[in-house]
């Protein structure tokens, strides 16, 4: 019966961790930094510790779930391709650079480049969704996406601030749980040929 109870604290964690990255995200901007969303730092977790498929899934269920909620509660728009697909490198920058391992500081520098690579496709696709529209922000030109990645840099620092403050937050709780379960840490930690 422990075991039983042990695989099932470990298969609920992920889900777990997915609904409070949806819920955090919905929270409004006046309770917390704009761009302050534990989706980023999952992502990597899952990358590196869930079988691929929920690594892949999990995040972006969060995301497709918290956009529903933001656009019934305050019409923010659904669904940003560059988004998601910058969701999806994350997990997959997890898979590749942390799945085998455990070293914090190797942890906060894929973290780091995952946020980096957030900024740098969520802010090109600002730029070029606006491309031809007659009241775009910015000039439809390099001057112009320029332009977009300034503006774009004090949000930077916070998906940096939360990418680390999360994924930490998410390793270590794994870290925890696979103390707690050492019979069944294994299922914590993906083993070459699982997907």
């Amino acid at each position: 019966m422990k075991k039983l109870n042990d695989i099932l604290r470990i298969r609920l964690l992920p889900i777990i961790e997915a609904v409070f990255s949806a819920a955090y995200r919905v929270l409004p901007n006046a309770i917390k930094p704009p761009n302050l969303a534990p989706v980023g730092g999952f992502a990597i977790y899952g990358g590196a510790r869930l079988p691929l498929w929920q690594a892949l899934l999990l995040p972006l269920i969060a995301m497709a779930v918290s956009d529903l909620a933001l656009r019934q509660m305050f019409g923010y728009p659904m669904f940003d391709r560059f988004a998601y697909a910058s969701f999806v490198i994350y997990t997959l920058l997890g898979r590749w650079l942390l799945r085998n391992s455990k070293s914090w500081p190797r942890i906060v520098g894929v973290t780091a480049l995952g946020s980096l690579q957030f900024y740098l496709i969520t802010n090109f696709g600002v730029w070029f969704s606006e491309l031809g529209q007659a009241n775009a922000m910015y000039a439809p030109t390099l001057a112009g996406l320029a332009t977009c990645y300034v503006k774009g840099l004090p949000f930077l620092a916070y998906t940096m601030e939360s990418d680390l403050l999360f994924c930490l937050s998410f390793f270590a709780l794994h870290e925890w749980a696979a103390k707690l379960s050492p019979s069944t840490a294994r299922v914590l930690v993906p083993q070459e040929g699982v997907a």
